[in-house]
């Protein structure tokens, strides 16, 4: 893969697939969460909470270091509810065209805020993006052939 962000993502193979897994299955994420995890973190969100939780993972990724202590429940419940609205209002905007303009959705994403620790970077957070919308069109239905 090229690498359209340089120095800022050293896993993008698996940032991008985890999110596909994720919005293919997002049963899948949701049922290894614990329960206590899950009712927090879906309480009061307009969306599914499968989707919810998988959104809350993905954003909360970007905003816990991966090195901190008890780093998934922290990034489990790191987003704020207006960010997980952010992040589905910038999955609306994914499309299943050949070009995928980074603009609209870097903009979308932008009030979200992103940590500075280990594994934290606006990047990744895109690239999940993508991913996410990706494997939610398969599982749709909206994105069943290959462009040409």
């Amino acid at each position: 893969f090229q690498d359209p962000f340089p120095g800022k993502s050293d896993n993008q193979v698996g940032h991008f697939t985890t999110a596909v897994d994720m919005g293919f299955r997002p049963s899948q994420a949701f049922s290894l969460v614990p329960k206590f995890i899950r009712d927090q973190a879906t309480d009061g969100s307009p969306f599914p909470p499968d989707e919810t939780i998988c959104v809350r993972l993905i954003v909360g990724h970007e905003q816990v270091p991966d090195d901190a202590t008890l780093a998934f429940a922290r990034q489990a419940a790191s987003p704020s509810n207006g960010e997980i609205v952010d992040f589905f209002r910038a999955s609306d905007l994914v499309t299943a065209g050949t070009n995928q303009a980074l603009g609209p959705t870097r903009l979308a994403l932008s009030r979200i805020e992103i940590g500075k620790g280990q594994g934290n970077s606006f990047q990744d957070l895109q690239l999940s993006l993508f991913g996410f919308k990706f494997g939610k069109m398969i599982r749709t239905g909206t994105l069943t052939t290959r462009p040409q």
